[in-house]
């Protein structure tokens, strides 16, 4: 029994260091902008929303990071705005959760 404990929480130890550990999604930034210039608006904010996300991805929640940017390669939307998006909504949500003294629900029970 201890074993079997002392492996689970091993486990979850290894997979939460996995997690923390991700590195920011590198998508190709003319997958967002289909058939616009590489001089066009498109692809200027994605790349400063790719630059923002970069400068404090660390200090995002990870079960924020890794749920968002797995929700857009699920959807095949890779797109720095819509993860800058997801992330912020999450927090916002939790926020009011936390304010209002009920429990932000799970980043996979979020719809979006």
């Amino acid at each position: 029994m201890r074993a079997a404990l002392s492996i689970a929480i091993f486990a979850f130890s290894v997979g939460a260091a996995i997690a923390a550990d991700a590195p920011p999604p590198q998508w190709d930034i003319s997958e967002a902008c289909p058939g616009v210039a590489l001089s066009g608006v498109c692809p200027r904010v994605e790349s400063d929303t790719r630059r923002s996300l970069l400068d404090r991805w660390t200090a995002l929640p990870v079960e924020f990071r890794v749920t968002c940017a797995k929700q857009a390669d699920a959807q095949n939307e890779r797109s720095y705005r819509k993860l800058a998006a997801c992330i912020d909504d999450l927090a916002f949500k939790a926020f009011d959760d936390q304010r209002q003294g009920t429990k932000a629900p799970a980043p996979s029970e979020t719809t979006h």
